[in-house]
């Protein structure tokens, strides 16, 4: 009952900074307030909670606009905490039928796992789809490591600007040097599956 009571205090109050728009710092002096989860665990499942909320709003905001809309794809936070798991899905697409587009990773909605920051967006249809008679915009950008980026940037090519150090850091010194060599690419981190695989299983599958 306890453990009950303290679950639907802490969705509550979810609910509600999201509802009046609080940031993640906000509420989690909420949920501190109506509970006694506290500490960097308290901290990821509220960070979790929003963006599985801010997730499944915006999967339902595009399957209901699919005149405007015409798939979806991934795009992961560009800096050296992201996951494995998260990089290797970066800027990879999916119809709106959830079919892979020139990839053969299967559809999942963020979050991906414990503490994810990465979001699933809706791939517009071009102007010249919709029937106006417009130029598309142009230089859009996203934040990164290194600041403001270019939004089409993959993480492909974000990690080739790093430096080695900075690649083993993130990848694994194994992983990295069979990317560095070309032997695989970030996609092939993981199974059809979406699992990331081993140091082992990747030298057993490409090298």
């Amino acid at each position: 009952r306890q453990s009950q009571d303290t679950a639907f205090k802490f969705a509550n109050a979810v609910r509600q900074g999201i509802a009046q728009g609080e940031t993640n710092e906000q509420i989690f002096k909420r949920v501190g307030e109506v509970t006694d989860l506290a500490g960097r665990n308290s901290r990821a499942l509220v960070q979790t909670s929003i963006m599985q909320a801010a997730s499944d709003a915006r999967l339902k905001t595009i399957e209901a606009n699919s005149d405007i809309y015409k798939g979806y794809r991934q795009l992961s936070t560009l800096d050296s905490h992201t996951t494995i798991l998260c990089l290797a899905r970066s800027t990879l697409e999916w119809t709106l039928d959830k079919e892979p587009i020139g990839h053969n990773l299967p559809f999942k909605a963020p979050p991906l796992h414990w503490n994810c920051r990465s979001v699933l967006m809706g791939i517009r249809r071009t102007f010249k789809e919709l029937g106006i008679d417009l130029e598309e915009p142009t230089g859009r950008t996203r934040s990164s490591a290194e600041g403001q980026i270019d939004r089409e940037t993959s993480f492909d090519a974000f990690l080739k600007r790093r430096t080695v150090e900075q690649q083993n850091e993130q990848l694994g010194k194994g992983r990295a040097e069979l990317w560095r060599k070309g032997t695989i690419t970030l996609r092939q981190l993981l199974d059809s599956s979406g699992n990331p695989l081993s140091l082992a299983e990747l030298k057993a599958k490409y090298s």
